[in-house]
Formats: C-alpha cells, structure tokens, sequence
C-alpha cells in the first residue's frame, strides 16, 4: 500500500508484505485509515489482469 498521491510503498517490505485476499487487505485499511484513499499494487505475475498505463505530457 502507498499513501494517497504517493508511488512508494508505506510499509517496510514491498511487495513481500503481500494480501493474499480482500479480506485481508480491507481488515489492514480498517486498521490504517489513513490509506483509505492510497494506491494498492498487484502482482501481475499472479494474475490475468493486464495493464496499460498511459501518461499524458505536455509537449
């Protein structure tokens, strides 16, 4: 989890500090409300999902 408007992970550990459900990731938040509103990463090797991530610049 980061902070809301933040890229880097709030906890110590990344990715190795892992949810394995929803479960337990909304029982974390109710814990730390404070991410309510933060970013949650996936592990894309570990699911069907696909990303794309387009960024608009000002040119």
């Amino acid at each position: 989890m980061a902070l809301p408007n933040q890229k880097y992970n709030a906890v110590e550990g990344g990715f190795n500090n892992s949810f394995a459900n929803g479960d337990e990731l909304r029982q974390w938040i109710t814990q730390h409300p404070e991410y309510q509103n933060g970013n949650v990463g996936i592990d894309l090797s570990k699911s069907n999902l696909v990303v794309v991530d387009i960024d608009k610049h000002e040119q």
